[in-house]
């Protein structure tokens, strides 16, 4: 499982299923991504977590 941090306002679409898709910069963490994948995202104002 990946675990990634995202701005609250981010959080809450990702959440409301109105975002599906998360860009990041391709570094070594992300690059080891693959389809299917679980990730963990981390809402940095509200500590609460979402997995997808």
């Amino acid at each position: 499982m990946t675990t990634m941090q995202l701005i609250h306002p981010q959080w809450l679409l990702i959440k409301s299923g109105l975002k599906t898709i998360e860009i990041r910069l391709n570094d070594a963490k992300r690059q080891a991504l693959q389809v299917g994948d679980i990730v963990n995202f981390i809402d940095l104002t509200t500590g609460q977590q979402l997995t997808t």
